[in-house]
């Protein structure tokens, strides 16, 4: 089975949102990645993220 993926771009505002999750304690500041992961997809209007 074959699944269709999307690349989804990481633009200012989606880096933004990364730097306010672990500015404000939500993401640790050791796991920007991860900041970027949960932004990216809640930019995105995604309901699972698999890592």
């Amino acid at each position: 089975m074959l699944w269709e993926f999307r690349v989804l771009a990481i633009d200012h505002e989606i880096a933004k949102i990364a730097r306010n999750l672990t500015s404000k304690g939500i993401i640790p500041e050791k796991c920007p990645e991860d900041a970027l992961h949960i932004a990216v997809a809640a930019a995105n209007g995604m309901d699972v993220i698999v890592t």
